[in-house]
């Protein structure tokens, strides 16, 4: 008889430990990583948003004519200051030539 007992009254305890651990789970631990995946998302969302692709850079009035003044002073035909110039920066000298193109610079 006292085997028996001994025997619920482990069982019982390990029942007991594994009711507080699921309570512990689902009343504590889940309902917080809920609110921090949402936390975590919305300030994702938030960072993205604010992320804005960089304005290209706008050449300067006159620096097309400042830079083919400069390159004329080296003897250089117009061909190969836009050459020179697109193989140093190719990005700037894209905006330039468009800028150019359009009557802005």
């Amino acid at each position: 008889m006292d085997s028996l007992r001994l025997l619920l009254e482990r069982n019982a305890q390990a029942l007991v430990i594994f009711s507080a651990c699921l309570t512990c789970i689902f009343v504590v631990i889940r309902p917080l990583s809920r609110v921090l995946i949402e936390y975590l998302h919305r300030r994702a969302i938030t960072a993205a948003k604010k992320r804005v692709a960089p304005e290209p850079a706008k050449p300067l009035e006159g620096e097309m004519e400042d830079l083919l003044g400069k390159a004329a002073s080296m003897g250089m035909t117009d061909q190969e200051k836009i050459r020179r110039l697109a193989q140093s920066d190719p990005d700037r000298a894209k905006d330039l030539v468009l800028n150019w193109i359009n009557g802005d610079g």
